[in-house]
């Protein structure tokens, strides 16, 4: 909608969808040079290191407008009163040239009314510190660069809309961990709130950041595990694999009661679907909670009891075959070990029967 002349001006806010941050705004038409377009939208209207951006152009600009003074009435001229005739100019958004850009890099066009910005590092100015750029945020700029336009006459109904998917800043998120090498949870957890990244991607954030402590940095994972879970866990409170690592992390700290009590909630939410629907990340979550659940029966009191060790051995051994169905050959072993241990430590005839068999068939050709 127009307000008035010379005006930039914000229009409506649109929901939320998809995980796009979805911004509007309108050009200026005053502007001879790129200005940052004033957005609104369901999140902060900002764009990093990481986000794909789609800018779409719509609307009209008067872009040439002027007046004529014509006389009417009286005779022969004599008495005429005077008035203007005004002619509009109006154009339709790819009827006129556009420069949009991003401000403080390299990015800038001027074709068609869909424009697409991956933003990556190709995109930063030369010499530009990447490390601090990812804590950056960047705008939209835009003018309409046409020359003759009318500064008195002439308006700007151009909406430029703007979404962004902010997936691809968890890329640059782990960088930037990788090079802090922060310590403690606390250090560590404003990082995870920059860019609402944890706020639409907890999922798949969750992923990679688990995957980075493990791969490279163990033993800060050591430190923050138990945090860095609990905290996930609130953020996505669905995540199996969060939560089954989480159960873990409460089995290694003695915290059997409720490392028991979360591992059985990962175990009957998977019991839910059926076996051949399970994927890799389900079947290494029914892993970890059954090793969970061995783990509990076995250590809590240190247990001797040949009721338990055989509950134990059992846990294991469904927890074996996870690992070895998803190809987790490391914890497989590790696992299978857990479970002839506890068959021989029961020392009957049938357990040391199974555990010999047990044996037998891992190591087979």
């Amino acid at each position: 909608m127009y307000l008035a002349n010379k005006t930039l001006f914000l229009i409506l806010i649109l929901p939320f969808l998809s995980y796009s941050q979805i911004q509007e705004g309108i050009v200026s038409y005053e502007a001879s040079n790129p200005v940052k377009v004033i957005l609104t939208g369901a999140y902060k209207p900002s764009i990093t290191l990481g986000d794909q951006v789609t800018v779409r152009l719509s609307g009209k600009v008067n872009l040439r407008p002027y007046e004529v003074e014509k006389k009417k009435g009286g005779f022969l001229g004599i008495g005429a009163k005077r008035y203007k005739e005004r002619h509009n100019n109006e154009l339709n958004a790819g009827n006129f040239k556009t420069v949009v850009a991003l401000t403080d890099t390299k990015y800038s066009t001027s074709e068609g009314i869909e424009r697409r910005i991956i933003f990556d590092n190709s995109q930063l100015l030369p010499d530009s510190d990447e490390y601090k750029e990812i804590k950056k945020e960047f705008f939209i700029s835009a003018f309409i660069a046409e020359s003759g336009k009318n500064p008195y006459l002439g308006w700007s109904q151009l909406k430029l809309s703007v979404e962004i998917e902010t997936i691809g800043r968890i890329e640059y998120l782990i960088k930037l961990l990788e090079k802090e090498k922060l310590q403690t949870f606390s250090a560590i957890q404003p990082f995870l709130e920059m860019g609402n990244v944890v706020r639409q991607h907890p999922n798949e954030l969750a992923k990679e950041l688990v995957a980075y402590y493990k791969e490279k940095q163990p033993g800060i994972l050591a430190k923050i595990k138990q945090d860095l879970y609990e905290y996930l866990l609130i953020k996505s409170p669905a995540n199996l694999s969060i939560r089954s690592e989480l159960a873990l992390t409460y089995s290694e700290s003695w915290q059997f009661k409720t490392a028991n009590a979360e591992a059985k909630k990962v175990i009957s939410e998977l019991q839910n679907k059926n076996e051949q629907d399970l994927q890799d990340i389900d079947k290494a979550a029914f892993a970890t909670s059954y090793l969970v659940l061995a783990d509990v029966v076995v250590n809590e009191k240190m247990s001797t009891q040949t009721k338990s060790q055989l509950l134990g051995a059992r846990y294991y051994g469904i927890s074996a075959n996870y690992f070895k169905a998803i190809g987790n050959n490391t914890d497989y072993i590790k696992t299978l070990l857990k479970q002839v241990k506890c068959l021989q430590s029961v020392s009957t005839i049938e357990a040391l029967s199974e555990a010999a068999d047990i044996l037998e068939n891992y190591l087979k050709p």
